[in-house]
């Protein structure tokens, strides 16, 4: 069932259950009290794609690739990255047989152009569980896995699409190759103790800003997160407009008397810009619900 009916792989099927064993015994796996991620094949000959800009693989494809591509022998295992709610997606034109997995903490994973779905139907997967097997199915110019990572609301597997990507190298993994470096991202540092680094790091928008399909994307729009960071609203510093900004750009214009749009406008950006100048934050208690809402957190 691994890789081939006539059973011609069979030395590699032996070398992956061995490395799966080895990888299940270190599932658990912690940073500071954090689960770590698991890096979602047993064996792979590198990543052929990064994350970002590139050129066009193949015709169809995307310039702005979301993800990773792990070139690997078809039918290789994979594995879920970490626990969570696993929703199949079946088939899709571009991506093949893909499937998200919600991991109930803000982050969501997907694996694509699978060969297979080892899980057909909505449940609970453990980290180091077999979801699927390498293919190439879909828009794909080889055997590999497309493995993307997005954060947005818990239990919104189906919007995954309208979540912000981030690059899944800028998380710590399991058992990673010894050629994969971690490409976290340096905390913007401030120059002082107030709330004024969203003046120092992004450009200031020049343009309305809301939630739109395709999402928008900008440094500009850097700005205005960083600036409800500042103020105390959780959310992704990530440069998508996306749900979750929209969600606590409602709340600080509820918070500060203005139209609650979730529209950017020009007084929404004068406002931002005033408060974080003076370091003064107005956070209401319907905005601290909305905050625990977003991230997970339990009401008292």
């Amino acid at each position: 069932m691994f890789f081939t009916k006539d059973g011609k792989n069979k030395l590699l099927t032996i070398i992956c259950m061995a490395l799966l064993l080895l990888m299940k015994s270190e599932v658990k796996a912690e940073v500071n009290g954090e689960e770590l991620w698991l890096w979602p094949l047993p064996y792979d000959k590198g990543i052929t794609s990064y994350h970002g800009e590139r050129d066009i693989p193949v015709a169809g494809a995307s310039s702005n690739h979301k993800g990773i591509d792990i070139s690997a022998i078809e039918g290789t295992p994979i594995m879920a990255t970490k626990s969570g709610d696993i929703v199949p997606m079946g088939y899709d034109r571009r991506m093949g047989n893909w499937t998200v997995i919600d991991h109930r903490d803000g982050t969501y994973s997907t694996y694509q152009h699978m060969q297979s779905h080892e899980i057909i139907k909505e449940g609970f997967v453990n980290k180091g569980d077999i979801i699927g097997y390498v293919g190439r199915t879909g828009n794909s110019t080889g055997a590999h896995l497309h493995f993307e990572i997005r954060i947005g609301e818990v239990g919104r597997a189906k919007e995954f699409y309208l979540m912000p990507p981030v690059n899944p190298l800028s998380y710590e993994y399991t058992n990673a190759p010894p050629n994969i470096i971690v490409e976290k991202e340096e905390p913007i540092q401030r120059k002082d103790n107030k709330n004024s680094m969203s003046k120092n790091i992004y450009p200031y928008p020049e343009r309305i800003i809301y939630r739109n399909i395709p999402m928008m994307r900008g440094d500009d729009i850097k700005w205005v997160q960083t600036a409800l960071c500042d103020l105390g609203y959780i959310l992704v510093v990530d440069g998508f407009f996306g749900d979750i900004s929209k969600t606590m750009l409602i709340q600080f214009q509820r918070d500060n008397n203005l139209v609650a749009n979730g529209v950017c406008d020009e007084s929404t950006l004068e406002k931002l810009n005033e408060l974080t100048k003076t370091n003064e934050v107005l956070i209401s208690q319907e905005t601290s619900d909305v905050v625990s809402e977003t991230i997970g957190v339990s009401k008292p």
